[in-house]
């Protein structure tokens, strides 16, 4: 994320010191920084990148247990880049928070771009997500919130400082929804359903956990490795890994074991083989097909996470929230979604789970595929 304007207001405050020296400040927002805080305890890596230097910004950041500090560069996307490379992560893989000019190119790249609600047009015009925050006033926030909620761990947070049951009271009588600072009438907020824009945000942001968890995936047998050399065309192709987890590749006289690497890895232990043929070679490794299919259960279930689809029989959406450990106290339901690719496309399924457990009808349940994402959305009400 940016610092100015994005973890601040924007303002700059100049002192002089006892020594005569100009002193920069910069103020920012506390429930800001917890959320940071809480962000890094789930294992969501965040960091900066500022096109100011400020000795305050990076003891603060330390603070907030950030992974990446980059300062006084104004030409951000090759700092985005750097911190990709190190991270060993794909653009889609990364989200940016900015307002301004200088941040555009990297809201473009990153795959869930996020301007503030007081940005630039041009910033808005670019990302994916615009806050209802301010830069600075609860935007980061906001954001953090929209995470945590789509891993399935805002309760949890909730719960341990005894806030949930003031949630729910809150909400259940129409709390107002008060901005810090806002001075138009507020907005009461709906008693029957989660505000849409909310849930759809925490959707997309459950996918976003999909692509970073297949990111740490350790390749199996059976897997369909898409591998590039870059420059060197007659090496790129499409092979499967064998039932002893290896692979085989031009050049290369013995096969290459590649079961339980990451992709990382994999690309690593190509590289060193092709280096004895080719001077610095680059190599690519995706996964283009999973030997063992495999779905996701995301959002408000027991044990969110990955599960293995099953050969010897179909599995329901019923069934697969069962193997998650159920639905949490909170969970909606009977907004249950199904999330499908096809044809480079996600098709929605809405499932009414009630109809299924509580009236029997088996017909609004669906049999799953390989690769399908079901997310089940929180509800206080």
């Amino acid at each position: 994320m940016d610092v100015d304007g994005v973890l601040t207001d924007g303002r700059l405050y100049h002192c002089v010191d006892r020594g005569g020296r100009l002193v920069e400040l910069k103020g920012m927002d506390s429930q800001d920084g917890i959320s940071l805080v809480w962000l890094a305890e789930a294992g969501i890596r965040t960091g900066i990148i500022s096109g100011r230097v400020c000795e305050g910004i990076g003891a603060r950041a330390k603070m907030l247990r950030m992974s990446h500090i980059v300062q006084g560069r104004l030409d951000k996307l090759p700092a985005f880049e750097d911190i990709l490379r190190k991270a060993r992560l794909r653009p889609e893989e990364a989200a940016f928070i900015g307002d301004d000019l200088t941040d555009v190119p990297v809201l473009r790249a990153a795959g869930w771009g996020v301007a503030v609600a007081n940005a630039r047009p041009e910033a808005k015009a670019a990302a994916d997500h615009v806050t209802r925050s301010p830069g600075g006033r609860g935007a980061v926030r906001e954001v953090a919130e929209l995470l945590l909620k789509a891993h399935g761990l805002w309760s949890g947070i909730l719960r341990r400082y005894g806030a949930l049951a003031l949630a729910l009271a809150l909400q259940g009588c129409g709390a107002l929804a008060v901005q810090v600072g806002d001075r138009a009438v507020p907005e009461p907020i709906p008693q029957r359903q989660a505000p849409p824009k909310d849930e759809e945000a925490a959707v997309q942001n459950a996918l976003q956990f999909i692509v970073t968890q297949q990111h740490s995936y350790k390749i199996s047998p059976a897997d369909l490795l898409e591998v590039t050399v870059y420059q060197e065309q007659d090496l790129n192709r499409k092979v499967r890994v064998s039932p002893e987890g290896t692979i085989t590749l031009p050049l290369i006289d013995q096969p290459v074991k590649v079961a339980g690497l990451g992709v990382a890895q994999a690309e690593e232990e190509l590289k060193k083989r092709l280096s004895r043929f080719l001077r610095g070679p680059q190599v690519s490794v995706f996964i283009a097909e999973y030997g063992n299919k495999q779905v996701y259960i995301l959002g408000e279930v027991a044990k969110p996470g990955s599960y293995p689809l099953p050969t010897e029989a179909p599995l329901s959406v019923v069934e697969a929230v069962t193997l998650a450990g159920g639905f949490t106290q909170y969970a909606a339901f009977d907004r249950t979604r199904v999330i499908r690719k096809a044809g480079g496309e996600n098709k929605t399924f809405i499932i009414e789970v009630s109809a299924v457990t509580k009236r029997g009808d088996k017909s609004k349940d669906i049999v799953l595929e390989p690769g399908d994402v079901i997310f089940v959305p929180e509800s206080f009400f």
